[in-house]
């Protein structure tokens, strides 16, 4: 019999820091207008309007590279300092909540942890940012080229 692998689910507290950049992948196509107006919300869940974020660029990375992919475009990756959002506008990502532990680390916290104990888990934006490296923001951020990382391959994973 093989012994399951147990990790800790995060517990959901306002206590602990948050990653010092959030990471947000996208496609040339809407380079132009993000430039001019902001990382704006533009995934809808239920009745909440969002923009997804990262807190590996490689997460990000990859929604990137499937963005460009399916509008014939490149992919570029923005970093934004998380001092640029207000906390209190963070949500759970869209895809995460429709999905489940669709994309980044939520698998396999999904799969170690087993469902019934997911299922239980604390659903905040800051405990899915930890599970799943994804969150969701409800109003734009504005950037600039200042903040493009990447545009011709993915960076390096966070250390």
């Amino acid at each position: 019999m093989t012994a399951r692998l147990e990790i800790a689910l995060p517990v959901a507290t306002e206590e602990g820091p948050l990653p010092d950049f959030l990471y947000h992948g996208t496609s040339t196509r809407y380079l132009k207008q993000i430039l001019r107006k902001g990382l704006a919300p533009c995934h809808m869940t239920g009745a909440v309007l969002m923009c997804c974020y990262a807190d590996d660029p490689v997460i990000a990375w990859h929604h990137a590279e499937c963005m460009a992919e399916a509008e014939d475009a490149d992919p570029v990756l923005f970093r934004i300092p998380i001092t640029r959002f207000d906390t209190g506008k963070f949500t759970l990502d869209d895809k995460f909540v429709e999905l489940g532990p669709s994309a980044g680390r939520g698998v396999a916290a999904y799969v170690a942890a087993g469902e019934a104990k997911w299922e239980n888990a604390p659903w905040t934006w800051r405990s899915m940012l930890h599970a799943a490296g994804a969150v969701g923001y409800v109003d734009t951020v504005p950037v600039s080229r200042d903040d493009l990382v990447a545009s011709d391959g993915c960076p390096e994973a966070a250390a």
